[in-house]
């Protein structure tokens, strides 16, 4: 078995993996760790090792979804080197990832969602008002809206292709009336040697519309909303309009119901009280005592 650096190592899995949707969070994660295992083959690296970056890593007050990130990353190089080089490494992250917190559960009421989309129609940004639109008629993430070219839709078939998702696999997105109508009206703003959805005057790719939005949320005075929870708005939305869980499951792409169950089945519950409700108010009648009734 040939020793490899683990730095060189990671150099090439970021090389192998510039496709994918996390490649620039990849890139901002490899950092530190080239920092910190600089002169360590991947041969070297044991979990005592690991465990010593967390450490340092939480005394930088980094979050545990950041650190387990840039675990992940370890993971994937190591895996990488196994299956290109029919190698059998441990991987030194097993059992050293953080507890994550439990998942924030925001979204927007439909009250906030007016009143962000008049504050982004106000923005000077032109391109913040389509991006939410499309966000909460999708319910696709940040970087996969971002990310998105020209060629990607399918007008014919009403639907948006995306190669690569967060979990690595394709994906087909439905495209309804209302987005449809976002993105005929998009096509004002495309700068025409540029393939991107979203891009600059000069046809370079936007990368972040972090900024912007903070400011509409400010402006439509919504405090505690992030991007991500726009997401979370289209699962909420469902739910309230009747849908069940496994269909909010298709819609988000979670791949586990757990992570739908764990976000939404609160809704779903809420749901279901309202149906005991309307019972209540129609068939129950029936299971009333007789004489009950008639002392009524």
């Amino acid at each position: 078995m040939t020793e490899i650096l683990f730095t060189k190592a990671l150099e090439d899995y970021l090389n192998e993996t510039k496709s994918r949707v996390s490649h620039p969070i990849d890139l901002s994660r490899s950092k530190h760790l080239m920092n910190h295992f600089q002169g360590l083959t991947v041969q070297d690296i044991k979990r005592t090792h690991v465990r010593q970056y967390v450490k340092q890593r939480k005394q930088a007050n980094m979050k545990p979804h950041t650190i387990n990130g840039e675990l992940r990353l370890i993971s994937g190089v190591i895996n990488q080197l196994n299956y290109d080089n029919d190698w059998n490494l441990p991987n030194p992250t097993l059992g050293c990832r953080e507890k994550k917190p439990r998942g924030r559960k925001r979204w927007a009421t439909e009250a906030e969602a007016k009143h962000l989309i008049q504050a982004a129609s106000e923005s000077k940004n032109r391109l913040l008002l389509p991006f939410i639109q499309l966000a909460l008629s999708t319910g696709m993430r940040k970087g996969e809206i971002l990310n998105l070219r020209w060629a990607q839709i399918d007008w014919e078939a009403k639907t948006i292709y995306l190669n690569q998702t967060k979990n690595g696999d394709p994906a087909a997105i439905p495209l309804n009336r209302y987005a449809l109508h976002i993105l005929n009206q998009l096509k004002q703003y495309r700068v025409r040697s540029s393939t991107w959805l979203f891009s600059h005057p000069n046809g370079e790719r936007l990368q972040n519309i972090k900024t912007s939005f903070g400011t509409a949320c400010r402006k439509a005075k919504i405090e505690g909303l992030t991007i991500h929870d726009l997401r979370r708005t289209v699962g909420s939305w469902l739910i309230n309009g009747g849908e069940r869980l496994e269909i909010v499951q298709d819609v988000l792409r979670h791949r586990d119901i757990g992570t739908t169950r764990e976000y939404y089945a609160h809704l779903e519950k809420s749901k279901a009280r309202e149906a005991l409700e309307k019972l209540d108010n129609t068939k129950i009648y029936i299971l009333e005592d007789t004489n009950i009734r008639k002392n009524e």
